[in-house]
């Protein structure tokens, strides 16, 4: 679920294409974008998780990682951060994936993407002694996500995704 602030507008931040990327639905100008997706590429590979079995949204399905841009937060911020939450991993290199886009069909705020590489793999799955080895969530007392995987473009329908444009990212 979104959360009930504006947040950033479409156009609050340069985007390396004035179109969002993979054909997906442009986010219109007035629309709050109040979500992040980060796709996280190591290797030529990028990472997914799994969602906890007990995550309010999307539970057991893979996902790449992201969440809310909080209040005041750039979407780059936001996506810098949720990277380093949800998996530990440090981000290098972030920028913007297009432009901001439509979330869901219908829907009445966006996303947007962030692309970025990480300072190494080494850190991910060492993090928690809990299934997955991810970074224990402070609000839940353990991780959001119970597994990891990093993954080549043509291996995403190999794995459950929440969106269409999870599936569209990674080809990017």
């Amino acid at each position: 679920t979104p959360p009930a602030h504006a947040g950033p507008r479409a156009g609050d931040e340069p985007a390396s294409s004035s179109q969002p990327p993979c054909g997906l639905a442009p986010l219109p100008a007035s629309a709050p974008v109040r979500a992040v997706v980060v796709l996280c590429v190591s290797n030529g590979r990028a990472l997914i998780l799994r969602r906890g079995k007990t995550a309010p949204w999307a539970p057991g399905m893979w996902s790449l990682p992201g969440g809310k841009v909080d209040r005041g937060e750039t979407v780059l911020a936001a996506g810098e951060r949720e990277l380093g939450e949800e998996t530990d991993l440090v981000p290098v290199g972030a920028r913007a994936l297009g432009a901001p886009y439509v979330h869901a069909p219908g829907g009445a705020y966006g996303m947007a993407a962030v692309l970025c590489g990480c300072e190494s793999e080494a850190p991910i799955g060492q993090s928690s002694e809990f299934e997955g080895g991810l970074p224990v969530s402070p609000e839940l007392g353990f991780p959001e996500n119970d597994a990891w995987r990093w993954i080549t473009a043509a291996e995403i329908r190999e794995y459950e995704q929440p969106t269409e444009a999870n599936y569209r990212l990674p080809a990017a």
